[in-house]
């Protein structure tokens, strides 16, 4: 039982909640670029929220399906086709063996999450089935794959379906550990300036732009993680991301919440916003 990937899309991984506990190796916890998006989609189906789904970035893959099952959609809005029939988003929609799952024009953000009843059954790889450079054999899908899946799944009743956060031109951040190193005009300008995404930009990492003044802070190497913003000494700030290194250099400024680190996986090159600073920055490890 397997799905075959007649065209992979322009970038399409299979991805779940992560790697846990191999920071300390260097292994980034990657996952789902937007987390609540991918559980929404498994919550259609009633699977596990941790269940491996494909993330589906700008432009969409050509899927044959092989088995009879279930499937749901979540995140950026697509058009979707089942044997050249619509289809609607966010829903559970029934696929039988042998029709074809193409997507169409591409509506709002930028990844998609799809979920198989079950689950995506890609090998597990240090604990996750997130596809990650240099840890996994691939990073993304390639034609003619064969992504396998349960055997026989029974779609479970669905009790609760979380509600997608709207991203408004705002990133709620808190200040990182070395925000009170930054001059007053720095601080002045992370809270008034709008900000918008350079085209420097990728599942571990985005830069934005434009640069605060430059710094000279003497900054040792010290754990980041996703969300954390880092800048660097020419006044470039980088908003780490689920792909992101485990350590950096870099004066981490601010710390973007878990609800704005899902919003910026769907914001585009080019898309403009500002910070909204919350009351207390608080590390997680």
């Amino acid at each position: 039982m397997f799905i075959k990937v007649i065209k992979s899309g322009m970038y399409t991984s299979v991805q779940d909640l992560g790697r846990k506990n191999y920071g300390a190796y260097g292994v980034p916890k990657g996952g789902a670029m937007d987390q609540m998006a991918f559980k929404t989609a498994n919550a259609l189906l009633g699977n596990q929220l941790d269940d491996a789904c494909l993330e589906i970035t700008m432009m969409g893959p050509v899927l044959q399906f092989q088995t009879d099952t279930y499937i749901a959609t979540a995140g950026a809005e697509f058009e979707l086709f089942l044997d050249n029939e619509l289809i609607p988003f966010r829903e559970a929609v029934f696929v039988k063996t042998g029709q074809i799952l193409k997507f169409g024009k591409l509506k709002k953000g930028i990844r998609a999450y799809l979920a198989v009843c079950g689950g995506i059954q890609t090998p597990k790889v240090l604990g996750s089935r997130s596809f990650l450079k240099r840890v996994t054999p691939f990073h993304k899908l390639e034609d003619g794959m064969e992504l396998p899946l349960l055997d026989k799944c029974v779609k479970s009743q669905v009790f609760a379906v979380p509600k997608q956060k709207v991203f408004n031109g705002f990133l709620e951040v808190y200040p990182g550990p070395e925000y009170d190193s930054l001059s007053d005009t720095q601080q002045e300008q992370l809270h008034k300036n709008e900000f918008k995404v350079s085209h420097l930009n990728d599942r571990m990492a985005y830069q934005i732009e434009p640069f605060l003044d430059p710094h000279q802070i003497d900054q040792l190497t010290s754990v980041v993680l996703p969300g954390s913003v880092q800048l660097t000494p020419k006044g470039s700030l980088i908003i780490l991301l689920r792909d992101g290194q485990t350590t950096g250099g870099y004066p981490r400024v601010l710390q973007l919440s878990e609800q704005s680190i899902d919003l910026v996986a769907q914001i585009a090159t080019a898309s403009k916003f500002k910070f909204r600073f919350l009351t207390k920055f608080k590390e997680t490890l």
